[in-house]
């Protein structure tokens, strides 16, 4: 037997290798993801990465208003809570400074419901809140200085009940609003 093949010469064999090379070279142009031919297998061709719209994050600012009122509320409360046997003792000085250290921590909760971004629907509703701690505010710094004067602190006190009711009051429906279920008192 002879080395070449009788029926094909060295010089065909270049040319059909050749002609695999091109008809590879022509499948993969053609887009074709992988082609194989005795001279090897050849890449897959790639698209290139599609391009995804934005996302958009919405934020849920009632829920975000909610837990910052929350957070505020619980602070004033207690801070309030700490001044009660204080303000219900029989030092005036100490019932004083206590009544002084609640309008503080009122303000300071004014102070961060004025920095809270509420839906539009509860707008109305907070600044009711700030009304209504802003009069319970100026009682309460009233009563404070009438604190060495039984029966002036009596009378001033007539003034911050209703002025506390309102306040409560109008915690409660924002925080309602805000689908908070309690009732400031």
């Amino acid at each position: 037997m002879s080395k070449n093949h009788p029926t094909t010469s060295r010089h065909g064999r270049v040319v059909a290798v050749v002609l695999a090379g091109l008809v590879v070279l022509v499948l993969g142009a053609c887009g074709t993801t992988a082609a194989t031919s005795h001279l090897g297998t050849v890449a897959p061709t790639t698209l290139p990465p599609t391009t995804q719209p934005p996302t958009t994050t919405t934020i849920d600012v009632s829920a975000v208003a909610s837990t910052q009122y929350l957070a505020a509320f619980n602070k004033m409360t207690t801070a309030y809570n700490a001044q009660v046997p204080a303000q219900n003792g029989t030092d005036p000085g100490a019932v004083t400074a206590a009544i002084n250290a609640e309008i503080r921590a009122q303000q300071a909760f004014d102070s961060t419901v004025q920095g809270i971004t509420f839906p539009t629907s509860d707008e109305a509703d907070a600044q009711a809140v700030l009304t209504a701690d802003a009069a319970l505010e100026s009682a309460e710094g009233t009563l404070s200085v009438n604190t060495d004067n039984v029966d002036n602190y009596n009378s001033v006190f007539d003034t911050v009940t209703p002025a506390r009711n309102a306040s409560n009051a109008a915690n409660t429906t924002l925080g309602n609003d805000l689908g908070l279920v309690f009732s400031a008192s």
